[in-house]
């Protein structure tokens, strides 16, 4: 009920030249379904995909139920991509999705990265770094237990690797404290909850090599903040990260399967950044961010999506 049109929203938008709706699920663009006014709806993911992992933590009742209402949220989903005018996604996964519901204008067009307060540090990239993983650090999906697997593999086999920071907001799990405890890397290891911009961007600065281990991400806004200031990435391979890493020139993708090998295979693309391709990665993770991610580029790409959906629906007789 929650995704029904409402006639206040409908008399309110329908003032507007042209309407965007920015959604985790494309549900949310079934309320503005049929308004008549231009609508462009930025979506990151769909329900099936947001919902696997929190769905499995649920007793067998409660999940059961979610399911049913993950099914029925899915079909509207379809009708949202359907309903609007113009898609914009974040990769090419999702690129296939909507174009399988049915949408004809479907356009990749990830949001951007502020490169100008994400920036390497004046010195250039430096191997005695920390290394760091940023993300919502009570987050299940974000494969916090890996990361901490991987650094403690990362120490058995050089005890001199640098310290292990892990921030982002909200706090870490009970089970991944127990986990830096059973691995013996407690000591070795920071949480930075809640952090404010200006110290996140010291984090990023001061790094080695940036990790995410994440079971499913749409993009990845810490990957471009990590690469817009110069850091190598070691990432699981994700929708979003398949976008923004460029295997073995920027950093490396480790596969999600099988799963006993995650955290080794972290580890020894860390390892190697450190040692030897650290300095090469980090200048061409810079620049990758800057031509492909940066907040100005990806605005164009915004910009010409409104001006191409203005053109056609006013018409060549009456211009924007």
């Amino acid at each position: 009920m929650r995704y029904r049109p409402r006639r206040e929203l409908t008399r309110t938008l329908r003032s507007y030249d042209i309407v965007q709706i920015v959604s985790g699920s494309s549900a949310w663009a079934y309320p503005v379904a049929g308004i008549g006014i231009p609508t462009v709806l930025q979506v990151a993911t769909s329900v099936s995909w947001e919902r696997q992992w929190h769905l499995a933590e649920q007793s067998p009742l409660k999940g059961a139920w979610q399911l049913a209402m993950s099914a029925l949220t899915s079909r509207v989903e379809r009708a949202g991509l359907r309903a609007v005018d113009t898609v914009l996604v974040e990769n090419s996964t999702m690129l296939g999705f909507a174009r399988a519901a049915g949408s004809t204008r479907v356009r990749k067009a990830p949001p951007g990265v502020d490169t100008t307060t994400f920036s390497p540090a004046p010195s250039g990239w430096q191997g005695g770094g920390h290394v760091l993983s940023v993300c919502r650090l009570g987050d299940p999906r974000k494969g916090l237990d890996r990361t901490v697997r991987a650094y403690a593999c990362m120490v058995r086999l050089d005890p001199t690797v640098p310290r292990l920071v892990l921030a982002g907001k909200g706090a870490i799990t009970g089970a991944v404290r127990e986990l830096l405890v059973d691995l013996q890397v407690a000591a070795r290891v920071s949480i930075r909850s809640d952090v404010t911009l200006e110290d996140m961007v010291i984090l990023y600065r001061d790094a080695s090599v940036f990790l995410q281990t994440s079971y499913e991400e749409g993009l990845g806004m810490s990957v471009l903040e990590a690469m817009a200031s110069g850091l190598p990435v070691v990432a699981t391979e994700t929708a979003g990260s398949r976008e923004t890493v460029a295997e073995g020139v920027t950093g490396h993708l480790v596969k999600q399967s099988p799963e006993v090998e995650v955290p080794a295979l972290v580890a020894q693309h860390a390892l190697h950044i450190l040692r030897k391709s650290g300095m090469a990665m980090a200048i061409r993770a810079r620049n990758r961010c800057e031509e492909m991610f940066s907040t100005d580029v990806c605005i164009r790409r915004y910009i010409e999506a409104y001006d191409d959906l203005l053109a056609t629906k006013r018409g060549p007789n009456n211009p924007p």
